[in-house]
């Protein structure tokens, strides 16, 4: 124990005797021993607060929080301390901070006392500002009648106030008044027309009550009244879902508003690359960048675009701490055990690739040495995958409908010692569990192809392609890099038989170059290299996986701007698994994407004998193909640059001879290690035991490599 820590517990005992003198010597000599300790300046200022020098207290807690701000008993404290000091509003976040790091810590009757404060303070001025405090506070408490009470009393002051009649409104919604939510809605947006926030906070009142239509209606003419403001077009958008044509007006509408933000201008860009529309892809793309200075976007969609990887490590940070906070840590201490109880948390249980590709894994993990759970968030689901996952795993847990913090004492309480979360900022993501760390250990893998950006997760599983030597600062986790591939690949169903090239009006003379990504993954510059290698090959035909007509429409224009005639550009509807397996076994060439990668679209392909040519970037997302190649010996497959890229296809497609030689190389790849899902599962599990042994041993994560294990 260091001088600073004796010193800091000579302090508390002092305090638990009622020497407080002899506590603040204490203190002081814990702060002397090491300044940056923040237990010493608690101690002391918990010392100061209990000898009345509120002050002196105040300062003393403030320090110790900014040196350490997970001290949820130390907010509490300095709440104390600022309550003397009349500081109420900072008071009243100290007392939310602390009960969000600990919401067993016993807030109530400090928080009473800022409600009494309050409460008085009305009664004696009667004033908006007092009194919209207290209702503020009331209701934060869920004291919602009381808060009602107060807020009735402020409006019979102050009836053209539009804030207090939609904190009236939010009061009556959370108590499921819809009417008279919907009434108090109303008049905010009639005592304050020309302000666009009363007139969406209706829209949201009105669709949270479950009347869509009217939600629409009044989101509808809060754009045509506001067009230049990003609100009620975000709010438009949010009620009639973006793949609608109403949808995306109201999308783009938000993004080109003057002052979009970083949230409007992504999710404008993310859909202006599902429907290949690349001079706006462009346009949003630079004010996006621009405006990442100073706001934040969700991760998931800046992987689409060509972005340094320092910028997408510092907005993964930014994103995660204003939704995240890392809480107090409710996992037990880490104990020695003769099994490892191994978590996985997922909103993708279901019909979906993050849950068939799991399958292999979780089946395959060593049951003498560890139990398995499953953790499901996210849509419920009774498909033939989530019964698939039920029986592979040792016990499965729905965590759906629970909060965040009874989701975390769940998995708690099952006594799990590794948690591994498999969205990150994927859709119907459950971070805020991770957040509370209900497991000693806690990684990310598979579902987010980056760092999650949140100092709650431990490990990011990698590769020696996706997270390469020497790029570990860009990552907030340290890398458990796996010898080989980090993507499991579990065995694909048997195909839909008798299906061949006529079917789908492709001929036995073409040369057919597939391309079944995601339309919102191909970008111009991928689009002018595909362009350029048909041009070079007039045999070749262009097989694309397409259901938006707006996409379809603006990728057979930007052939046609290239030189391509529509005839060689076809289209594949999206298929279940076993069907679309059979299209690559009729298909020639897998032409991949950058910046963002297929990943088990190209694992896909190179199961069914088809072989992929990638071009690798500098990200995560672009560098996943390249490890599937590798791993098989297909570096040949692996292009240096775009002008690489075109050379090595042009090469391929003009040389049918050589295509049938690659093809034929890849008749025996399902017995490859790239399929060997016992093998990775043996690797998967020899890093969590070294990740595991370091948490026992009380030291930090490390970046480690994990040794290859032999194929049985």
């Amino acid at each position: 124990m260091t001088a600073a820590a004796t010193a800091k517990d000579e302090a508390l005992a002092a305090l638990r005797r009622g020497d407080t003198a002899a506590a603040l010597a204490a203190a002081t000599r814990a702060i002397a021993a090491d300044a940056d300790y923040a237990e010493g300046w608690a101690a002391r200022g918990t010392a100061r607060l209990i000898a009345g020098e509120a002050l002196a207290a105040e300062s003393d807690l403030a320090h110790a929080l900014a040196l350490k701000p997970i001290l949820a008993e130390v907010h509490l404290n300095h709440a104390i301390a600022l309550i003397s000091l009349g500081r109420l509003d900072d008071a009243e976040r100290s007392i939310v901070r602390a009960r969000t790091l600990a919401p067993a810590l016993p807030v109530d009757a400090t928080f009473r006392q800022v409600l009494d404060l309050r409460r008085a303070d009305f009664d004696r001025t009667h004033s908006r500002e007092a009194g919209f405090r207290l209702v503020l506070a009331l209701g934060a408490v869920d004291l919602l009648r009381d808060a009602e009470t107060v807020a009735d009393q402020c409006l019979t002051a102050f009836p053209r106030d539009a804030e207090l009649w939609m904190v009236k409104a939010d009061l009556a919604l959370r108590q499921r008044r819809f009417p008279d939510a919907v009434a108090a809605a109303r008049q905010a947006a009639a005592v304050q027309p020309d302000d666009p926030e009363p007139a969406v906070n209706v829209a949201t009142v009105l669709f949270d009550s479950g009347d869509s239509a009217a939600a629409t209606e009044v989101a509808a003419r809060a754009t045509e009244k506001f067009p230049h403001s990003e609100l009620p077009w975000t709010k438009l958008a949010d009620i009639v879902r973006d793949d609608s044509a109403k949808g995306w007006t109201a999308v783009k509408a938000a993004a080109l508003t003057p002052d979009a933000s970083a949230a409007a201008l992504s999710r404008g860009l993310w859909s202006a690359a599902e429907r290949v529309e690349w001079d706006l892809v462009d346009d949003l793309r630079a004010r996006l960048a621009r405006r990442l200075d100073e706001d934040s976007a969700n991760p998931l969609r800046l992987c689409l675009h060509d972005m340094p990887m320092d910028v997408l490590r510092h907005n993964a940070e930014r994103f995660s701490a204003t939704r995240w906070p890392e809480r107090r840590a409710i996992a037990p201490p880490p104990t020695a055990k003769a099994k490892l109880r191994i978590g996985y948390l997922s909103p993708d249980f279901r019909t979906h690739p993050i849950g068939f590709i799991m399958l292999d894994l979780l089946r395959h993990h060593d049951r003498n040495k560890v139990e398995v759970y499953a953790y499901a968030v996210g849509p419920a689901s009774d498909s033939p995958e989530r019964r698939a996952i039920v029986a592979a795993v040792d016990k499965f847990t729905i965590l759906s409908e629970l909060s965040d913090f009874d989701a975390a004492q769940k998995v708690r309480d099952d006594g799990i010692d590794i948690l591994i979360d498999l969205a990150g900022h994927t859709r119907f993501t459950r971070l805020g569990i991770l957040s509370f760390r209900p497991a000693p250990l806690q990684l990310h893998y598979l579902g987010f192809p980056g760092t999650v950006g949140a100092r709650f997760n431990d490990y990011i599983v990698g590769d020696p392609w996706t997270i390469p030597l020497g790029s570990e600062t860009n990552f907030t986790e340290a890398v458990m890099r796996l010898p080989r591939t980090y993507l499991v690949n579990s065995h694909r169903p048997d195909v839909v038989p008798g299906w061949d090239r006529a079917r789908y009006g492709l001929t036995t003379r073409d040369i057919v170059l597939c391309a079944f990504h995601h339309p919102m993954k191909i970008t111009r510059r991928m689009f002018d290299a595909w362009a350029r290698i048909m041009v070079a090959v007039p045999d070749t035909v262009l097989w694309l996986l397409a259901d938006q007509a707006a996409a379809k429409t603006n990728l057979l224009n930007e052939a046609a701007a290239r030189g391509i005639a529509a005839q060689r550009i076809h289209f594949a509807p999206r298929a279940d698994l076993p069907l679309h397996l059979a299209r690559y076994a009729i298909a020639d060439l897998m032409l991949d994407t950058t910046p963002y990668n297929g990943h088990a679209t190209n694992a896909d392909a190179l199961w069914m004998g088809c072989p992929v040519l990638t071009l690798p970037g500098v990200t995560f997302a672009s560098r996943v193909c390249a490890g599937l190649l590798d791993v098989i010996g297909l570096r040949d497959l692996i292009a240096t640059d775009p002008d690489d890229y075109v050379r090595r296809a042009v090469a391929l497609a003009g040389d049918r001879a050589a295509l049938a030689a690659l093809r034929a190389g890849l008749a025996d790849v399902r017995q490859s290690i790239l399929f060997d899902n016992a093998t990775f599962a043996r690797e998967f599990e020899a890093g969590l035991f070294a990740a595991w042994e370091r948490r026992l041993a009380g030291l930090a994560p490390q970046t480690f490599d994990v040794a290859p294990v032999a194929a049985r």
